[in-house]
């Protein structure tokens, strides 16, 4: 076990002392220092070679590399011309083509040649092409962030937020977290860096349409493997947006229109939230709602407005009813009212007055009474009685008018004193009697006099009916000569 150990290190051993130092006839010393020896495959390695003239006249060195298929090589000089014991450096470049497998090392081949004779050196240069894994295991991720502007935010509308990033270092990331995180947003997405790659990661901030104003700071947040490595922030505000709109559907049938309406606040601003139904002045009534109302001016129209406060993101529901029913409700209500008038009203009419009055040393001592009788009907009536009571104060005369009915008997009763009574066998459609009597007073009377109601008795169908007339009350410490106040019930 212990010889192949020792061939191994002595091999290893060798190939050291062969990359770092190179002679050829002892004309010429040259020694490949690394620089960048360890690499990705999108990389460059790099090596600085120092080279020494160990002869005794100037000469001119030139490098080229026969690995080409393999590598991109560049040498900085291409040559140098030295003199004796002189020395020089030359740097080199290589950069791996597709051809190369990562996780592996490679020996690049130098080729130096003298012009003044045909001497060849050669010498190598060892370049570590590392697999993702080792990259992985050795880069620490770096990357730059750039964010946009935000500004003002409207709730209500969707805005677009960008990230730009880059890749510094040959490191693939995967699954890289992008968090937003503010008193308004939380959001994440993942995406993919490749190495050295630069990209754009663009975001749309949208948020609910109550979000109240303010102003706020959004933190972008780059993870991976659990691990915040760089993080930035942003100041932004949310203004005040006024919004509100309604939905509604009609229901419409005889003289009616429903109207059922869903008002909402869309905004983040408290708002009176408002129906408008137009109407002028003379539908304004037969308008009516579950909510408070005004007439309001709109546009150059008229409308009856419905409102109720609403906070950012509520609505109420409305019922809002238009009805011209009432106007026809009321029409037939008159309708029935005058035909039931006509149709229960008494078909005869008796209404009492006074005329002629006459005074005696400042009180009543004559007038006379008048008895409008009238028939309102197309039909003819017969044996009609007429009744009449006299206060007892007054006696009735016993003259009448030439042309007037006279009274067919005058009755005493106990409680209710003297009845006039007036017999009439007829009174043809749409005919009009008067009945005139005087009344005499041999007292003085002051104060007052009432004249009670007199009464028509017909008949029917052989049903009796009674029709009477007004009452007059008589002020008499009013009366100047032969003026008089009167009051009717």
């Amino acid at each position: 076990m212990k010889k192949p150990l020792i061939v191994m290190f002595t091999s290893i051993l060798l190939i050291l002392i062969l990359s770092s130092f190179s002679l050829a006839e002892d004309d010429v010393f040259v020694k490949v220092l690394p620089v960048d020896d360890e690499i990705s495959q999108l990389e460059e390695a790099s090596f600085n070679i120092s080279i020494v003239n160990t002869k005794n006249y100037t000469d001119t060195f030139s490098f080229y590399s026969p690995n080409i298929d393999l590598w991109s090589i560049k040498f900085n000089p291409s040559s140098l011309k030295l003199h004796p014991a002189d020395d020089g450096n030359i740097l080199l470049r290589a950069k791996p083509k597709e051809v190369i497998i990562p996780g592996r090392e490679y020996g690049i081949q130098l080729n130096i040649r003298s012009d003044k004779d045909s001497g060849l050196q050669k010498v190598y240069a060892f370049v570590n092409v590392m697999s993702q894994e080792q990259i992985d295991a050795k880069y620490t991720p770096i990357i730059l962030m750039n964010v946009s502007e935000i500004g003002k935010l409207d709730p209500t509308l969707a805005s677009t937020f960008t990230i730009d990033l880059e890749n510094k270092n040959v490191r693939n990331i995967d699954k890289l977290k992008i968090k937003l995180s503010s008193d308004v947003f939380d959001e994440e997405i993942f995406t993919d860096l490749e190495p050295l790659q630069q990209k754009i990661v663009q975001f749309t901030l949208s948020m609910p349409d109550s979000t109240l104003p303010q102003e706020d700071n959004l933190i972008i947040a780059l993870w991976i493997d659990n691990m915040t490595i760089l993080s930035e922030s942003v100041d932004y505000e949310v203004i005040g947006i006024e919004k509100q709109d309604y939905e509604a559907e009609f229901t419409h049938s005889l003289m009616l229109t429903k109207h059922d309406v869903v008002v909402m606040n869309q905004g983040n601003l408290e708002v009176d939230g408002k129906y408008r139904v137009s109407t002028n002045l003379l539908n304004y009534f037969f308008i009516r709602g579950d909510a408070s109302s005004r007439f309001e001016f709109f546009d150059g129209k008229m409308y009856k407005l419905f409102h109720q406060q609403l906070q950012p993101g509520e609505s109420y529901s409305l019922t809002v009813v238009v009805s011209y029913r009432p106007i026809v409700y009321l029409i037939i209500a008159l309708v029935v009212l005058i035909t039931l008038y006509y149709l229960l009203r008494s078909p005869l009419v008796v209404r009492k007055s006074v005329s002629s009055i006459k005074t005696k040393e400042g009180s009543l001592s004559e007038l006379k009474v008048l008895l409008h009788i009238k028939n309102r009907t197309k039909r003819n009536y017969e044996d009609l009685i007429v009744l009449d009571r006299i206060p007892k104060i007054t006696e009735i005369g016993k003259e009448f008018e030439i042309g007037t009915i006279r009274p067919t008997k005058i009755m005493t009763h106990e409680k209710k004193g003297t009845i006039a009574k007036w017999e009439m066998n007829s009174l043809d459609s749409y005919e009009e009697r008067v009945i005139a009597y005087k009344l005499y007073s041999n007292l003085n009377i002051l104060g007052g006099l009432t004249l009670p109601i007199a009464l028509l008795k017909y008949r029917i169908r052989g049903k009796e009916k009674k029709a009477s007339s007004n009452k007059i009350k008589l002020v008499i410490q009013n009366f100047k000569g032969d003026k008089k106040d009167t009051k009717e019930d």
